[in-house]
This record gives structure tokens, sequence and C-alpha cells, in this order.
């Protein structure tokens, strides 16, 4: 008698999520997006005599602050309100292996190298107003750090996964990240063509983010991944002149904003949302291949 496969077991999360009323996950997901800008103003309030005084100790205690507060709210909401463990939603302790450390790197390099490819322009020298406190703590903590693994931690770590109770994996993700390229557009200033261009941008890059906890199981993966584009996006210049603050400056003939990004840097080009996407794919087919090579039980 030949031997019969049974169905793979529910993950850990998929049980938990069926445990969850409607009511109570839609709840959950309101207040994570709330401590998200909430703990802004309870953090940048009181800071505001110390970022007067000393702008980098202000920075320094923003980000800390900043990032204690929102993963704490979000620690407590599936604590107490959804009654889970933040372990089944990816915020265990801190892992990157180092395929995620790497790919962390090679996704913006990626995306500059294919601008830079398909853009007409030249390589110059890098900026010369590089000072190291302003490095270390205005750009590597601050700006690497202060929103990416907050952002991480909410939309990847707590949406996320919830938004899997109602949807499939990729239309969690697509809506996750429309949600999360909302939250960006909070301040003023925008043209319909740059609202439509960095909403389809950021929702590509959140749904790479989606896979990348979807396939490591750890928010600190997308959260180590989200840090180095940020810093990655801010040391590059793809613009009509020269930065003195880039490391890396691209020079280019035409300034096509729908290519270079504009003013949101690499990170707003079309170009680099297509490549993410295709990150995306890359990281689900190689979740299927990895399924697939399971025997069968």
């Amino acid at each position: 008698m030949l031997p019969t496969s049974s169905p793979a077991a529910p993950s850990p999360l998929t049980e938990t999520l069926a445990k969850i009323p409607t009511g109570r996950a839609v709840w959950a997901i309101v207040l994570g997006i709330m401590s998200f800008f909430v703990a802004q103003v309870l953090v940048m309030v009181p800071l505001t005599p110390v970022l007067a005084t000393n702008e980098y100790l202000g920075l320094l205690l923003a980000t800390i602050l900043y990032n204690v507060l929102v993963i704490a709210s979000v620690w407590a909401i599936i604590r107490f309100l959804l009654k889970g463990s933040p372990r089944t939603y990816g915020l265990g302790g801190p892992v990157l292996t180092p395929l995620w450390a790497v790919a962390a790197f090679v996704v913006p390099l990626a995306c500059i190298g294919l601008i830079t490819l398909v853009t007409p322009g030249s390589w110059q020298a890098p900026g010369t107003s590089w000072e190291p406190v302003d490095t270390v703590v205005g750009l590597i903590i601050y700006v690497g750090m202060f929103g990416s693994i907050v952002e991480e931690v909410v939309f990847h770590g707590l949406m996320y996964p919830l938004m899997k109770k109602w949807l499939s994996p990729w239309w969690s993700a697509v809506v996750t990240g429309v949600v999360f390229a909302v939250a960006h557009m909070t301040n003023g200033g925008w043209t319909p063509l740059s609202a439509a261009c960095f909403m389809f941008t950021a929702t590509a890059i959140a749904v790479y983010f989606a896979y990348v906890v979807e396939q490591s199981g750890s928010v600190w993966s997308a959260a180590w991944g989200h840090v180095v584009w940020n810093l990655v996006l801010n040391v590059t210049s793809i613009a009509a002149a020269p930065s003195d603050r880039a490391l890396l400056n691209y020079v280019v003939t035409d300034d096509n904003p729908l290519l270079t990004g504009g003013d949101g840097g690499f990170g707003d080009s079309l170009i680099s949302a297509v490549v993410v996407l295709a990150c995306a794919g890359l990281v689900m087919w190689r979740g299927r291949r990895r399924e697939d090579r399971v025997p069968a039980v």
C-alpha cells in the first residue's frame, strides 16, 4: 500500500490568527499605527530644549527613546490585546543571517547601478562636508535608525501578520505597503505626479521587506535592510549637480525625476521600484523552492 502524504501542519502564526476576533485584530492595527505617530510627539516635544542646546545629544536620545517606546507599545499590543507571543509575529530575539545581511546592501546598490546604467552621466568625487560627529550621530544613528526599525516593527511585525488573517501573503504585503506609503505622506508639497510615483515606489519597497520577513521569519532582517536602505539613500546623490554631502556622486546630463527619483533620491525612482519588486519575486521564488524540497510525510 502506497504511503499517503498528510497536509502540512498550520504554522503557529496561522493558528494564532484563527483565534483572534476580527474586531480585536483591527484595533491592534489601529493602535500600532497610532503608536508610530504619537510616540514621535511624546519623544520630540520634551526633547526640544535639548535639541536647541545640543542637537547631537537630542538626536541620540530621540532615536533611543522613540525606538524603545514604539517597540514596547507593539509588544504590549501583541501580549495583552492579542494574547499572543511577539516571537510568533517575528519579534523574537534579534536574528540576522548572512544572507539577509548581504542582501541589505545588494538591493540598494542594484538600484543605483541600474539607474546609472540607463541614465547618461558620470561619477564625480565624493563630497567633502563630512564631520565625524555629524556622520555618526546625524547619519548613522538618526537617519539610519530613528524611523527604519520602528516602521518594520509596526508595519511588518504587527500589521502585515494580522492582514494575513483575511488576505493572502501577497495582498497582505500590498495593503500594508500602501498604508506604509500613506504614513510617509503626512507633509505637504506633493504634486499629483510626485505623489503617484512615491506611492508606487514606497509600496514596492514595503512589499519587498514584507517578503524578507515572510522568508526569514524575523522582522529584524527587514529592519536591518531598512536601516541600510536609508543610509545608502542618504549618502548617494544622483542629480544634475554634485552634492558636497554625498559619498556616491553621480551627475546626470538630463535629470528625469521618474528615473533618478528627483529630490527624493534614488528611492523614489521608478527603476528602483522595478528592482525591489523583482527582488521580492526572487525572495518569493526562493521560498517556494524551499517548500517544494520539504519531503511529504
